[in-house]
């Protein structure tokens, strides 16, 4: 007859302690691996995004800017990075960009915020930002879109209905005037 063991092999505590840190370096490299892969995806929709991606830090500074920054700004990433980011705000939209970072550090996130950046010529171009603080570094992240054209274009759209609410004013009195001159001489 066979006889069979009906009692599991036991480990030793040494080889069991062992077996558990082969375990946990296992499951440390799988981890580690899987967050190498996650942020090789981030990196690379960071670097194709055409929308404009940052981090700033609590001290006013980029720490990290996107290809599409230097693209629509025009200055270079050195440049960015090296100047406060107050530097490229409009003088007259500073104090509302700034009341706007105080509430992000406190928790409050930014959904759509303008201001206006210096491009490298000089110009400016009208961002719309969207943005909420990093919880566990504290520094802020955010995402602009150059709205500079859409701008123009509403601009252009009211001025448009304000000369012709004016022409329709204009009309109106012309009317009222031309029905008046045309029923006084009847009348009398």
């Amino acid at each position: 007859l066979c006889v069979i063991d009906r009692q599991p092999n036991k480990l030793s505590d040494q080889q069991s302690k062992a077996l558990k840190l082969i375990s946990e370096e296992v499951v440390s490299q799988i981890l580690a691996q899987k967050k190498n892969l996650e942020n090789s995806k981030l990196e690379k929709f960071f670097a194709l995004s055409i929308d404009m991606i940052c981090t700033a830090g609590t001290d006013g500074f980029f720490k990290r800017v996107n290809p599409a920054f230097t693209t629509t700004l025009g200055w270079t990433e050195k440049q960015l990075l090296g100047s406060p980011f107050a530097d490229y705000i409009h003088p007259d939209d500073i104090p509302a960009t700034m009341a706007e970072v105080g509430k992000l550090s406190q928790g409050i996130k930014t959904l759509n915020f303008q201001n206006r950046f210096k491009t490298l010529t000089g110009n400016y171009v009208i961002l719309s930002w969207t943005a909420n603080a990093d919880p566990e570094t504290g520094e802020l992240i955010a995402i602009a879109r150059d709205i500079s054209d859409q701008a123009k274009l509403l601009e252009s759209l009211q001025k448009s209905k304000l000369t012709a609410e004016r022409a329709l004013k204009v009309k109106d009195e012309f009317l009222a005037n031309m029905s008046h001159e045309i029923r006084t001489p009847l009348n009398a």
